[in-house]
């Protein structure tokens, strides 16, 4: 079991961070950079990989947070009796409004901007605006995320 845990913590861990750290990275950045680009197809190029990294990384690291999250408590999703479920419980809620948000708010954007890069050149400057805007609230929400998955740890 001791292993197991170890091991669903570690794989929850680095997805996560590669999720933050990819969020991050574009935010700060690659968006900052493309938005400045005059040649747009390395700008749908770029936006299509980092959504593609972003994609897998938010989905594995869910997933392993359920699976690492069920073995520890045994199955008690809601354990709000101690002080780490109750840090827990918004870190899992922000979590997946961020994961839900990148596929409901950021997907379709990325995927406008592949289009707009080949019809209508024009559009790419607001598209990527929007962009920076929505990625700038999904890295708030994921800096959110961690300061209660990280506070939980010393409860």
């Amino acid at each position: 079991m001791g292993f197991l845990v170890a091991t669903l913590a570690w794989l929850h861990i680095f997805f996560a961070t590669g999720w933050i750290g990819g969020a991050l990275l574009s935010t700060i950045a690659l968006e900052p950079s493309i938005h400045k680009m005059e040649n747009y197809a390395i700008a749908q190029t770029l936006m299509a990989n980092v959504g593609k990294f972003m994609g897998v990384f938010s989905t594995l690291t869910i997933a392993f947070g359920v699976l690492f999250f069920w073995v520890f408590t045994g199955g008690r999703f809601f354990l709000i009796d101690s002080g780490w479920g109750v840090m827990m419980l918004p870190g899992i809620t922000l979590g997946v409004v961020a994961y839900v948000f990148g596929f409901v708010a950021l997907l379709p954007l990325t995927k406008r901007l592949a289009t707009a890069t080949q019809k209508s050149p024009k559009d790419v400057p607001v598209l990527m605006s929007k962009i920076r805007t929505l990625s700038l609230v999904d890295l708030v929400l994921l800096a959110l995320v961690f300061s209660f998955m990280v506070g939980s740890a010393f409860y």
